[in-house]
């Protein structure tokens, strides 16, 4: 399925040193994309809000979410969205909302998710009383699937660690910005180690509580064709939020190689390794079942 939106560009969040650009003064938001935002600063003058009318603000991730939220309240618009773009993040309002089932999207080199032959087995969800065995207390066979999964978790997971501490302890937000800047490569090079060829990842994302952990993080389903392997995880996190993967893999060179990645949700799946933004449309793509 293909999900398609209009957008405005809200502003930008850059999480290297903490700081907000409002969409209605930003250089890289072409007019016809500031409307929503222009509607914030309106409001701002207009009851006398600073840091509405301010260009440029310190403020955390939170305060960018609920800047977002009053632009979608203004602009009447049906959510917010935000779209990593390396150390940024990009908050959108959207409208017009359309699902449409066109081939494959049209990312040059991208490579779409495999459809299973038939609809894999339902995972069942975790709770503090079903544990399951994580992948990092367990063997699987050289070269399969769960082995790949298990070994990108666990790559994942160290990647998360590092740029993690390294980020806090950096003594400036100048040299924050260089730590997580190299991060972003060290984690194409983990996509390109797991990945199939032409797999686009979004920006990076890493903190305290890292999406996936090899001691948290267990496999429940297997499902594998001649050419295609469909493997799901759950994650029991903290205060027992659970978190449903389906990894979906390809042969390539002889190799399993992760072709998409899927978080799964009661309200669908949604894709963890690519999407695509242009011409003030947001497009996404993920199998819907």
């Amino acid at each position: 399925m293909v999900v398609s939106c209009a957008v405005q560009i809200v502003g930008t969040y850059n999480t290297a040193d903490g700081t907000w650009l409002w969409g209605w003064d930003h250089p890289s938001v072409q007019p016809p994309l500031q409307a929503h935002a222009r509607l914030v600063r309106a409001y701002g003058e207009q009851h006398g809000i600073a840091p509405l009318t301010t260009r440029k603000l310190a403020c955390a991730e939170n305060d960018a979410w609920e800047l977002a939220a009053l632009a979608c309240r203004l602009g009447d618009a049906q959510g917010a969205y935000r779209a990593p773009a390396g150390t940024a993040m990009v908050f959108v309002t959207f409208t017009d909302v359309k699902l449409s089932k066109p081939g494959p999207p049209p990312i040059p080199g991208s490579v779409p998710p495999p459809v299973p032959s038939s609809e894999p087995p339902p995972i069942p969800k975790a709770s503090a009383t079903t544990p399951s065995t994580p992948v990092g207390a367990m063997t699987f066979p050289p070269g399969s699937p769960e082995e790949v999964v298990a070994a990108f978790i666990a790559a994942h997971f160290a990647w998360n660690q590092s740029l993690n501490e390294r980020a806090k302890s950096a003594p400036s937000n100048d040299e924050r910005a260089d730590i997580v800047e190299a991060g972003v490569k060290e984690y194409d090079a983990l996509i390109a180690r797991f990945c199939a060829d032409g797999v686009d990842p979004q920006g990076v994302s890493y903190g305290d509580d890292p999406s996936h952990d090899p001691q948290k993080e267990s496999i429940e389903c297997l499902q594998i064709t001649d050419q295609t392997a469909l493997v799901g995880t759950r994650q029991l996190g903290d205060y027992n939020m659970v978190s449903i993967f389906e990894y979906h893999l390809v042969q390539q060179r002889g190799q399993w190689r992760i072709a998409s990645l899927l978080v799964v949700f009661d309200d669908g799946k949604y894709e963890c390794l690519w999407a695509y933004f242009a011409a003030g449309r947001l497009t996404c793509w993920w199998p819907m079942r």
